[in-house]
């Protein structure tokens, strides 16, 4: 199990291959566990690939992101208030989308719930989450 402060795209790419395997481990995992496989691709490609905290990806909603110019308006109280979303995720999110209204949040999972899934989706990929984050480009 690799320790890191930041994924590796190696270890990405672990948590990502598992996540069709992946099944709720603990009891409060499945009670925990109301996101489908896509939608919890979809949650950890942009905390990669955008760089968003998890706070900040679950507080999103589609008003939020500007497809054409590529650039989700992030709310934090960091410097950096845009991320950009880079064009090999751009089409799975415009997928995703699609039925979701403006005020809508993408993803409906509390902070603590997506954490706790996380952590076991990297434990079961082999790759510690503990601590992890992707530093915002």
């Amino acid at each position: 199990m690799s320790k890191s402060r930041y994924f590796s795209l190696e270890d990405f790419n672990k948590i990502i291959d598992s996540i069709p395997r992946y099944r709720p481990q603990t009891e409060e995992s499945v009670k925990n566990f109301s996101i489908n496989s896509k939608q919890l691709q979809l949650l950890c490609k942009m905390l990669f690939y955008c760089g968003l905290l998890i706070e900040e990806a679950l507080s999103l909603t589609k008003s939020d992101l500007n497809l054409i110019r590529r650039i989700i308006t992030v709310k934090t109280k960091l410097l950096l208030p845009q991320t950009t979303i880079p064009p090999n995720i751009l089409p799975e999110i415009t997928e995703y989308i699609k039925d979701i209204e403006n005020d809508q949040r993408l993803f409906v999972l509390s902070r603590q719930q997506a954490y706790k899934i996380i952590k076991e989706l990297g434990t079961f990929a082999g790759v510690e989450v503990s601590k992890v984050k992707k530093a915002r480009s």
